[in-house]
């Protein structure tokens, strides 16, 4: 229906796409009948139609039978392109096969011409070929994702690092801060010299990349090499609205107008224990429903009838190859993603588990989304038996802090402690004061233990606490210090044979309002605790009676 006449031409702009789609997927049969069905068509057009040159006049334009001849040079020119742009870098023993048997003896019609076709004699030609066009950023796969992290990008389709082409003496011809800021993104990526691919980049690096590229980015010397990067690869400079670390060592991310409340998406979701067995040993995920499951869960928070500004997903929940995706998912709803991170595995057999968090972001004048990674400190008691048990491996933090770093998103403060941090009285008692909401994304078999804490968490550091467990264990909650008891679970979810999610509203006005009083209303919170301080920058016009 679509490789015959007359449907091919208003179609044609989607041939490059299906022919690399099927040469990414080593799917050569039908490659093969797709080129087949181009040859017919070329013989369908010489032997049915003349060929003319619109905004040409009749007595100068060319032959009907050269134009028919360019136009089959230019074709199967794009095609030999496409194929070559979105040839697999390793081919598997039925990809072998399933080329020698369809494609190794093709020949295409007037083969001597053709400038990209020599190449389909020997599948080496083909890789090297491979090779370049990806090196210059101009193959089916984006050149930048060789430098991200392997948990974040599957390696399928990507060259190897030691094939990357570099450019030499390029100050010769281009101006010092572009060469600076691409000597700085090489480093980075862990490439040498300057990549090709990175100078003449045909799909930079976002933003979103960046602050998962550089180890800091949010320190003085981050920033700073940020601003090189940015100039180099998007032609624009950021500004002093950039999410920063302040003195007070508080994350600072401008976005939007204060508000008085915020909603908050628990979900309630189930990681499978074999699925944390295959992340521990680098295995694949046994669990084929786990990606559809989540995007149904995801796409649930999207629909949610008056919406949310922060979703939060349990302890080791998320792939981090998957999280990029639905983090701009969210996005575009208006919602930041904060979620526990499947084991990242790090050199010396150890691992890391963090949570990310995809917080929008406004400061440069558009919407943008900046992700911001936190370290579980150190393992629980079970965590690090099961570690050390099937795979002899140790959780080492990447980046280590004594005090649980605090977060400004706008005008919403808060932090982040991961499952049996929040057993540590030093951390709950380094924030007092300072935050609005504690998140704590969770994996915790010990309900009753973790409700005792939850509950006089609220008390004692005097904020919302939002816990969100795996589903098989439950006790999901967002707990809040008010002063009748009825009132102080906002919300809490335990158990279901289906994953689902459930919305909360936490008013972050009214409570700075009653905590910058200085003594303690009689309504509607807890009086705070003894020796209660409330950071200068959370204070608000106490209301009066």
């Amino acid at each position: 229906h679509v490789l015959v006449l007359p449907h091919f031409f208003d179609l044609s702009t989607y041939l490059p796409r299906v022919i690399r789609l099927a040469t990414a997927c080593e799917d050569f049969e039908h490659l093969r009948r797709i080129l087949n069905a181009l040859d017919d068509l070329y013989v369908a057009v010489d032997k049915h139609c003349a060929a003319t040159i619109k905004s040409c006049p009749s007595a100068s334009s060319p032959a009907s039978s050269d134009i028919l001849n360019r136009w089959r040079t230019q074709l199967f020119d794009s095609v030999g392109e496409n194929i070559i742009a979105a040839f697999p870098t390793r081919l598997s023993r039925d990809g072998k096969a399933g080329w020698q048997e369809h494609m190794a003896e093709y020949c295409p019609p007037d083969f001597e011409a053709l400038l990209n076709w020599p190449i389909f004699n020997s599948l080496s030609g083909f890789k090297e070929a491979h090779q370049r066009l990806f090196s210059f950023d101009l193959a089916h796969m984006p050149f930048r994702l060789i430098g991200l992290p392997k948990e974040m990008i599957a390696q399928r389709g990507l060259v190897a690092k030691k094939y990357v082409t570099t450019m030499d003496a390029p100050g010769e011809v281009l101006p010092a801060p572009l060469i600076e800021g691409i000597n700085i993104l090489a480093r980075w990526a862990r490439l040498k010299g300057l990549p090709r691919g990175l100078l003449f980049s045909t799909r930079p690096f976002n933003l979103t990349e960046l602050t998962v590229l550089v180890k800091d980015p949010y320190s003085r010397s981050g920033q700073n090499e940020m601003q090189a990067v940015v100039l180099a690869i998007r032609g624009f400079s950021l500004n002093d609205a950039m999410p920063h670390w302040d003195k007070s060592h508080v994350l600072q991310i401008p976005n939007e107008e204060p508000r008085s409340r915020y909603s908050i998406a628990v979900t309630s979701w189930k990681t499978k224990n074999k699925s944390w067995v295959a992340s521990v040993m680098r295995k694949p995920d046994p669990d084929l429903t786990r990606y559809a499951r989540l995007n149904r869960l995801l796409n649930s928070v999207i629909s949610q009838p008056k919406g949310a500004e922060y979703c939060i997903l349990a302890e080791l929940s998320l792939p981090a190859r998957w999280f990029m995706r639905m983090a701009k998912h969210m996005r575009r709803r208006g919602i930041s993603l904060i979620a526990g991170i499947e084991y990242l595995h790090a050199r010396r057999k150890s691992v890391r588990n963090q949570v990310w968090a995809a917080l929008s972001h406004d400061g440069l004048g558009f919407a943008s989304l900046i992700i911001y990674r936190q370290d579980k400190q150190h393992p629980a008691l079970h965590e690090e038996l099961e570690l050390k048990r099937l795979a002899g491996l140790e959780l080492k933090p990447e980046k280590r802090w004594t005090a649980p770093p605090v977060i400004q998103h706008g005008d919403f403060r808060f932090a982040l402690l991961v499952c049996s941090e929040l057993t540590n009285i030093s951390y709950r008692a380094a924030l007092r004061g300072d935050i609005d909401a504690l998140f704590v994304p969770e994996w915790n078999q010990d309900t009753r233990s973790f409700n005792a804490l939850v509950e006089s968490s609220a008390l004692d550091i005097h904020a919302y606490i939002i816990q969100c467990n795996d589903r098989q264990y439950g006790d999901s909650r967002i707990r809040a210090p008010y002063k009748d008891d009825w009132m102080r679970d906002l919300l809490r979810v335990k158990g279901g044979i289906n994953d689902y999610c459930v919305t909360g509203r936490i008013d972050v006005r009214s409570l700075r309002q009653f905590q910058s009083s200085h003594r303690s209303p009689e309504k509607p919170y807890k009086p705070v605790p003894d020796g209660f301080e409330i950071n200068h920058n959370r204070k608000l016009l106490p209301e009066g009676e």
